[in-house]
This record gives C-alpha cells, structure tokens and sequence, in this order.
C-alpha cells in the first residue's frame, strides 16, 4: 500500500530546492572568503602596508589610461512593451497594466510599478499584489517593427551602434559631434536631446538617456532620470558619483556578484574603495580588478568589434517546461538562424559547438564539442546543433536551450561568399566531431520508475490547498501557482 509520509509544502519543489542549493553553496563561499580575510590581517603590520601600496599601484595605473575624451549616449527606451500598448489604446494610460508572455510579466508601467510590480515576476504574485492590473498578451511582432524604426534612427548617429535586446541600444557620437564641432559639455546634452526627439517624433514613444565618457557609465545613468529624461556625467564628476551607485548597477558587476558583494556588507560602489584592503585579500585577483573598475567608472571606450576579435557567439531562449521534441528542434533551428545571421555580418566561420538546456528542475546539462571540419552557415550549425540535442533523447522536460558557436576567425576575403552547405548523413555522424564522443547521454528515468512511488500529504504555499500526491505532482502544483506553466485540461486532471 503506498505511504503516506508526513505533511510538506511546496517549498520541497524542484526550483525551491535548487534556489535552497545555491544560496547555501554562496554562504559556504562567503564563510571560506571571510576566514581568509581574517588569516591575512592575522600576518605581520608590513605584509598589510605591502599590499595597500599594490592595491593604491593598481588604483593609479588605472586612472592613468582613462579615457575621457569620448562620448557615449546609451538609450534605454521607457516600458517599451508597455508604451506601445498604451500608445494603441490611450485609455489604458492612467491604468495598471503589464504586458506577459501568459506566465510571466515581460515589462509594465510606472503605474503597476507603484505596488511593487517587476519585470520577470509571475502573473499570479502581481494580480496578488495589484488586484486591478490588467494583463495584456504580449505581441513581439508588434514590438520588433517598432524595434527597427528606433534603430533607423540610431545608424544616422552610429552605424555601429551596440543594442541590448530590443529597447537598449548604446551609441559612440563622438565623431558626429567632432564632425558638428560641438564636442562640448552643451553639445553632448543637445545630441541626446535630438535622438530622442526624433525617435518621439518618429514612433511617439518616449526614452530616457545616458551621456558619459564610456559605454558603461552611460548605461548606469541611463536610469537616473527616468523617464522620459536623461543625465549628462562630467569626467570630473565620475568619482563623487559612482561613490553612491549601488552595487546591483555597478559596471561589469554580474547580479551573482552584487550578491556575494552584499553579504559581505557591500552595497555601493563608493564601499569597494572603502573595504579594498578586506576584498584585496579575500577575493580573486581578476575579480578584484572588475570591482575597481566599477568603482572607479571604468569601462570601454570602444565599440566592441574594435577591442578584440570575437571568439564566441550565442543564442538561448526560454519557454514553459515542455519534452516535446518537434518543439524544441524547431527552437534549436530558431537560434541557429540567429547565429547564421551574426557570422555573416561579422564574417566569421567557426569549429566548436555547445548545446546547453536547462531542465525544469533548474539542472544545466551541456553538449561541447570540436568538429572537424569549420562551419559557416545556418544550414551547417542545424544540423550540428541538432546532432547535439539528439544525444540527450529521450529528454524530460526542460524550460531552457542555448546553442553556443566558439574557435571562431575571420572567413577568408572580406567579400567571401558562403561555401555551399554540407549536407551530412546521419552515416557520417560518427566522424562529425573530433573526438568521436558521439555515444548517447545517459537515459533519463522518470522518478517514478527509478523509486517506489511515494505519497506526500502538504500544503501548497502558493494558494494555501491541501493536497496529496507524488512529489513530481507536488512539483507541478507549484509551476502553475507560480506561473511557470500553464496546463491544458488533460494536465490539471492529472496533476492539478
């Protein structure tokens, strides 16, 4: 007879369990970073003066090659999903709303903003905290033709502008303006003013500004008066200002970072120059370097392409947990058409290839390896990612893909027409890659065939129900209380 075991809540879920896991594993990192700390300060008074004099080394050297003599504006267009839906229907303009992908919200406006509503934050927990907020479907279409009125305007300021999804773009206007001999403090604010007149004029959408002397500092003060503003940082003013930025905005800092950063009670960029003695000693040498930078207001200059040649190209997308293989093939073909298209306008050909899926568990699994021969078509990387994919067959649901292209250089001739695509056999497949290591991944077995079922007794956390049933059960109670999937009829029978 199956048992019943005591009572449990959803916080036993895959995700919870995982989220459990990491912050544990950050916890241990803090703990081995603390007592390292302390093991140094425990060493005699010259070792300590020994290193402030390296780090106050470092500190010079870097603001020795600061440059200061460029301009980046970085627009970062206002709740563009948001804006454009509003813009469609005006009677939503003094209403709550938020734009969602039919789980999780993908932007909202400033109104819905007011109750604590976020981007990424799933559809029930902002319905929670805004009864009135009104969901609307999220059109991408809609939003990528809009997308491309925005960056006709940026090309006239800089062809090689660098976007950030479809609302962020940063520009290098210091040519233009030396071109307009305006390259002033007045003139650097009048250029933002322009772009942004123009895209107001052209798509009646409004977006805030950055203007600073790197690509990062504008992006940092692209946020500071939003929206519909913007915010010019003089090269003097950089150290006073990023004294108060806090450690989340910091340039070159990861949001995993800004964690490990906060629990070691730093919170702005002005406590790195306070605590650098402690992060000297208790952190890696190379991440050290990337926080006083970010400190200092340190960042590129140039546009990308200019710094360095690429060595990787990658594309992902997220959907709702699904094992529907014709589904995810066709999301594999999705990204490798999106990375057919970035080696043409880089010109690059490539050798290594990595498949990487994220399972609804929240485990990462990947797939890396070196061909034979080099790829340089969209034709090329399908079948390639696909073979990939393949090994992992049969798979359990997953919620993540990622198709990554390394070892890539430049193809031949700048004029240099794509080879004809190879067309492999499934024959050859053995021979595709380097190192021959084409055999099946191990055979994923559903729980409730590698275990005798279990029967749990818990309360969701979510919705409050009392309910009894497996743990893979309890595990999809909680993705559709917390928006990550949305079942069909069959579904809920089942699980529901």
């Amino acid at each position: 007879m199956e048992e019943i075991e005591e009572e449990k809540t959803c916080k036993n879920s895959g995700f919870a369990i995982k989220q459990k896991q990491k912050s544990q594993q950050m916890q241990l990192k803090v703990l081995e970073i603390k007592r390292k700390i302390a093991k140094e300060f425990d060493n005699p008074q010259k070792h300590i003066n020994e290193a402030e004099e390296s780090i106050d080394k470092l500190i010079r050297s870097l603001e020795s090659n600061r440059v200061i003599n460029e301009t980046w504006i970085y627009i970062d267009m206002d709740m563009f999903y948001a804006s454009i839906e509003i813009r469609e229907n005006p009677s939503l303009a003094d209403k709550p709303i938020a734009v969602t992908n039919g789980s999780v919200l993908s932007t909202a406006n400033y109104i819905a903003r007011r109750f604590g509503i976020k981007s990424s934050m799933p559809e029930f927990k902002a319905e929670k905290l805004c009864p009135n907020l009104l969901l609307i479907p999220q059109n991408l279409d809609k939003y990528k033709t809009e997308s491309e009125k925005v960056k006709e305007i940026f090309k006239e300021y800089d062809n090689n502008f660098e976007e950030l999804g479809l609302d962020e773009a940063g520009l290098c206007v210091t040519s233009i303006l030396k071109r307009r001999c305006s390259d002033t403090d007045a003139g650097r604010q009048a250029l933002a003013s322009e772009i942004r007149q123009k895209i107001f004029v052209r798509t009646q959408l409004t977006s805030s500004a950055g203007i600073a002397c790197n690509k990062l500092l504008a992006k940092v003060c692209s946020k500071v008066n939003k929206p519909n503003g913007q915010f010019y940082l003089k090269p003097e003013s950089i150290r006073e200002f990023m004294r108060t930025v806090d450690i989340n905005n910091g340039p070159g800092i990861s949001r995993n970072e800004a964690k490990l950063l906060r629990m070691l009670n730093i919170h702005t960029c002005g406590d790195i120059l306070k605590k650098r003695l402690e992060m000297y000693f208790g952190l890696s040498s190379n991440f050290f370097i990337i926080c006083i930078k970010a400190a200092l207001g340190l960042g590129p200059t140039e546009h990308e392409e200019a710094r360095k040649e690429k060595k990787t190209l990658s594309a992902s997308r997220s959907f709702e947990p699904t094992d529907n293989v014709t589904f995810l093939e066709n999301k594999i073909s999705e990204l490798c058409d999106q990375l057919d298209l970035e080696l043409r306008r880089k010109k690059l050909k490539g050798k290594g290839i990595e498949v990487s899926l994220k399972t609804f568990t929240y485990e990462c699994r990947s797939r890396r390896e070196m061909t034979k021969a080099h790829f340089e078509t969209g034709e090329e990387i399908n079948e390639l990612a696909l073979t990939l994919l393949r090994l992992f067959y049969p798979i359990e649901p997953i919620r993540n893909l990622m198709v990554k292209l390394w070892n890539l250089k430049p193809c031949a001739g700048k004029n240099r027409k794509p080879s004809k695509p190879r067309k492999y056999k499934s024959s050859e497949f053995e021979d595709l890659f380097v190192n021959n290591s084409m055999t099946p991944s191990k055979t994923y077995v559903p729980v409730s065939m590698a275990v005798p079922i279990r029967v749990h007794r818990f309360q969701c956390d979510q919705c409050g129900k009392w309910l009894t049933g497996t743990q893979l059960q309890m595990d999809f109670h909680l993705n559709v209380c917390t928006g990550y999937i949305k079942p069909n009829k069959k579904q809920r029978d089942i699980y529901y």
